[in-house]
C-alpha cells in the first residue's frame, strides 16, 4: 500500500503518510478511523489514475533534457 495510517504518540495524532514521496504526511486526524479512511480514499484515487501518470511525471524532466540536448 502506497498510504498507511501510523499513531503519533508524541502529538496523539493518527497520521496518513503517503510511502512513496519520501514518507510525507498527507492527512492528521484525532481518531484512528478518520486517518483509515483517508488512507482507504487516496489509496483508491491513486489506482484509479494508475501507476502510469506517476511513471510520466518522474520521466518528464528526463525527456525535457534529452530532447534539449538534440
Amino acid at each position: 500500500m502506497r498510504y498507511v495510517v501510523r499513531c503519533d504518540t508524541l502529538a496523539g495524532k493518527w497520521l496518513v503518510v503517503d510511502t512513496l514521496t519520501v514518507e510525507q504526511t498527507v492527512g492528521c486526524h484525532e481518531r484512528q478511523a478518520g486517518a483509515v479512511f483517508q488512507a482507504e480514499s487516496e489509496e483508491r484515487r491513486w489506482r484509479r489514475f494508475g501507476a502510469g501518470t506517476e511513471n510520466f511525471a518522474l520521466m518528464s524532466p528526463d525527456a525535457d533534457s534529452c530532447s534539449s540536448a538534440n
